[in-house]
């Protein structure tokens, strides 16, 4: 009787009726099989957004548990992230992931979870209307036009987007009659929502917790049920208990360099004023419209042909039916409402008011505004909550005017058929795969590679279109599948600091021909002069896969070389050919060299046998230097020393210098000096003009060719104070016969320009130190953000063990300047045991 009597109640086959309306329309568009837990195939085949999204999640459910709850290691190494970056829906993940271990391999709840918001929208589709006592095939029609709506299928791109229920909900919370008996539970579910939100998408989260402020106004000023109190606590406790789960979650971290905000990006992508009538490419009937930027995409919210109809009719209605405002219960009650929307639309809008591809006009904002829309970036999504309640109030007017009731049914037919034709093409544009996921790379043979290392750093590292667009996510795939760390993925938000300084270490120690024994490094052609070091010492192998070319230490003896076919292993011989051989022209008697460029040298890395060097440079006086070839002079006392050096676009020069055309300032070459006499020589530059004319100018560096690898220690007697000074030690190896050691260190607030850097080992038996080979660091400059430049603090030197007692050392940083005359020391954490 109980399950004949649940059939039988009309409320409940309204909601049956509307599930099944949506599972038909999710089958339309997606497809049902994308809810299976081990169907990946259409998350990655994709190569975009749905991608980046399961990886995500997938390196998160491997990683160990830490704190902030949300942290991952492996991913984006070794800087690391957040699975709240990655769109992965937190919540959710921080759930599955108690329970990975009994999940199968492939798991993924992402489609689950767009069939979760279809129907959940459809919930709260229903139950505000209900709210209006509207009749069941009024309810099935909105359910088709609201709880299917073109701007959710279109979102399907970003699942944690999808959560448009939470609007619904919001909507459905605020028009709901409140009284003694209800008050406080509606109030305590409106927070509920929020903090779901919060742990979904903080962009939703943000467009919702407006309604936490106007729903406890509205309680306590119009319907007069709360106390003052409550109504300010109210939405104090929501922020703060929001800020809190995004810092125990780590989204936010007070104490971090992850900058929330992206500079300059508000408005970029703004609503359009013709994103209503817009459908961008997806209606039937009308156009794709132009807009100012291609990123108003953010801004789609194109209505549907039925739908503009219908409001077209509810405003006729409107506007000649008596009593027909009525129907919309234009209640002060209501006004905070129309308040919030507003805001939200003005905040989509942006301050740059465009239309078509036109920019109407733009006007200043407070900071803090232009702040928070550096943050939420894409701010025309802010335009959600207005879609939704013009949808809501369109079908509300029609269904209530006074017109005849078979009349009003066969519009909203029509209606409901227009609708599904204009808009057909959203549904049905998506070709989704199903099943397993197989990456077009070669996955055994990079399986049986990626055995013998701990991670995987591609090159340039957090670059997420290495060889192809988007082919991070095969990589990354790749490396979760053989469980190790990579240093690549698409994060919403990246500690750009710590990036840099990663970088810039990383190509400290590839300017030294390092690469960690641990380490599979991976590459595409166009970056492996960074590499040239290690394959001109021959310290690093190299082999070809799927256009990518890989390098390891080989020092890594487990490591079983990959079978080439011809055409590949000719790839491989022709890069050992061209990084075996001298680079550098037969020495010239040594010209005269004047003062007669502009130029700067970035980067200056100098070793016993390779120096490399990037900068830009022009001759004074031009205005085009599209026919000069640039080089790099190395001189003695009687001979130059000459290498080409590569070209590199900067039309930054041009903007500094507002000349015509030096486009080819920029330069960086790899000199490999082993051919060279012992001794100091004078670096310069060469152009050499179209004509072929020579010119030389010296840069005022000195580089030392031939110096010995290891130096020796010296006793030191007397140790300076320890005080005024900053450093660093980055890398310390201890081998069986040496110690390697590189790092920077400065005196604080002061230029670094005239220091001279030794290592110091402080042990019971004495004290020494050794002297080191300097080197560029702009990533030290960068990080302290100060009128100090500490470019000249780098360091690196090797000793060996032997040349030391035996005993226990504490490493420390001695610091001298040689135009004040002082020096200091700066002691590391760093201990040297020699046995």
């Amino acid at each position: 009787m109980k399950i004949k009597a649940f059939f039988e109640d009309k409320h409940t086959i309204i909601y049956l009726l509307s599930f099944v309306i949506v599972l038909i329309f999710f089958q339309i568009s997606y497809g049902l099989d994308v809810v299976l837990p081990t169907n990946i195939a259409w998350l990655l085949d994709a190569h975009h957004d749905w991608g980046t999204h399961y990886l995500g999640w997938a390196f998160y459910r491997n990683e160990p548990w830490t704190f902030p709850l949300g942290h991952m290691e492996n991913l984006c190494y070794p800087v690391g992230t957040n699975v709240g970056y990655f769109d992965s829906i937190p919540l959710l993940a921080l759930f599955f992931k108690i329970f990975s271990g009994i999940l199968s391999d492939d798991f993924q709840f992402l489609g689950a979870w767009l069939l979760f918001c279809q129907l959940m929208l459809a919930v709260f589709v229903v139950k505000i209307a209900k709210l209006y006592n509207l009749k069941g095939i009024y309810i099935l029609a909105g359910v088709i036009l609201i709880a299917c709506n073109p701007v959710l299928i279109y979102r399907g791109m970003h699942p944690s987007l999808c959560c448009h229920f939470f609007i619904l909900g919001s909507l459905y919370y605020y028009l709901k009659p409140l009284d003694k008996t209800n008050v406080i539970g509606v109030n305590n579910k409106q927070v509920y929502l929020l903090l779901l939100s919060s742990l979904i998408s903080p962009y939703v989260c943000f467009m919702i917790i407006g309604f936490n402020f106007i729903l406890p106004f509205k309680s306590y000023f119009y319907d007069k049920l709360i106390s003052l109190k409550r109504a300010l606590v109210y939405p104090i406790v929501s922020l703060f208990l929001v800020l809190i789960l995004w810092s125990v979650f780590g989204m936010v971290d007070f104490s971090d360099s992850v900058n929330l905000e992206v500079q300059n990006s508000y408005g970029l992508y703004g609503f359009n004023l013709n994103s209503f009538f817009n459908s961008s490419g997806f209606s039937s009937i009308f156009p794709a419209l132009p807009q100012v930027t291609p990123f108003q995409y953010e801004g789609f919210m194109y209505l549907g042909l039925g739908m503009m109809i219908l409001i077209g009719m509810s405003l006729i209605v409107l506007f000649t039916k008596k009593k027909s405002w009525a129907v919309l219960e234009l209640k002060t009650t209501n006004l905070p409402l129309l308040i919030l929307v507003i805001i939200l639309s003005l905040f989509a809008v942006s301050n740059k008011v465009t239309y078509g591809s036109n920019t109407l006009f733009e006007y200043p904002l407070p900071s803090l505004i232009m702040k928070a829309g550096g943050v939420f970036r894409a701010s025309g999504r802010f335009v959600w909550v207005a879609y939704y309640l013009i949808m809501l109030l369109t079908l509300m007017l029609f269904v209530k005017s006074k017109y005849n009731e078979k009349l009003k049914i066969t519009v909203i037919a029509i209606i409901v058929f227009i609708q599904l034709y204009d808009i057909k093409t959203i549904y049905l544009y998506r070709d989704l795969k199903s099943g397993t996921y197989t990456s077009p790379l070669s996955n055994e043979k990079w399986s049986n590679l990626l055995q013998h290392f701990d991670r995987v750093i591609t090159y340039p590292p957090f670059n997420n279109n290495l060889l192809r667009p988007w082919d991070y996510q095969d990589l990354c795939f790749l490396a979760l599948k053989s469980n190790k760390a990579i240093s690549a993925g698409y994060a919403a938000r990246e500690n750009l600091e710590k990036n840099h300084g990663f970088i810039d270490s990383l190509n400290t120690n590839l300017n030294q021909g390092i690469i960690f024994e641990n380490e599979l490094m991976v590459t595409a052609p166009k970056y492996l002069d960074a590499f040239s070091v290690a394959l001109h010492n021959k310290t690093a192998n190299i082999t070809y896969l799927d256009g990518y070319y890989l390098l390891y230490s080989k020092k890594n003896k487990g490591v079983s070389p990959i079978v080439l076919d011809k055409k590949d292993q000719s790839k491989i011989d022709s890069v050992y050919n061209q990084y075996n051989k001298s680079n550098v022209l037969e020495p010239i008697d040594k010209p005269g060299f004047k003062d007669d460029f502009q130029f700067n040298i970035e980067e200056l890395n100098a070793t016993q046998t390779v120096i490399n060097i990037s900068g830009w440079v022009f001759r004074k006086g031009i205005n085009n230097n599209q026919k000069d070839s640039i080089f790099v002079a190395v001189s003695n006392n009687s001979k130059t020393y000459l290498m080409k050096a590569k070209p590199i676009k900067r039309p930054d020069i041009n903007e500094i210098f507002n000349k015509g055309n030096l486009d080819n300032a920029g330069f960086s070459a790899t000199v490999f000096a082993g051919n060279f006499k012992k001794g100091k020589y004078d670096l310069g530059l060469a152009i050499k003009s179209g004509d072929g004319k020579w010119f030389f100018s010296t840069t005022g560096n000195i580089v030392d060719i031939g110096r010995e690898d290891f130096v020796k220690p010296v006793p030191l007697k007397k140790l300076p104070k320890s005080e005024g000074t900053i450093g660093n030690v980055d890398f310390f190896e201890v081998k069986k016969d040496y110690v390697s050691i590189s790092g920077w260190a400065a005196f604080q607030n002061q230029d670094s320009k005239d220091n001279g850097i030794s290592i110091v080992f402080i042990g019971s038996k004495g004290n020494f130190c050794i002297p080191t080979q300097k080197s560029q660091r702009k990533d030290v400059t960068a990080f302290f953000k100060s009128k100090y430049n500490y470019d000249n603090s780098g360091f690196s030197s090797k000793m060996k063990l032997k040349d030391l007692p035996k005993g226990e050392y504490k490493v420390a940083l001695l610091i001298k300047n040689k135009a004040a005359n002082v020096e200091a020391l700066y002691t590391s954490k760093q201990i040297l045991e020699v046995k």
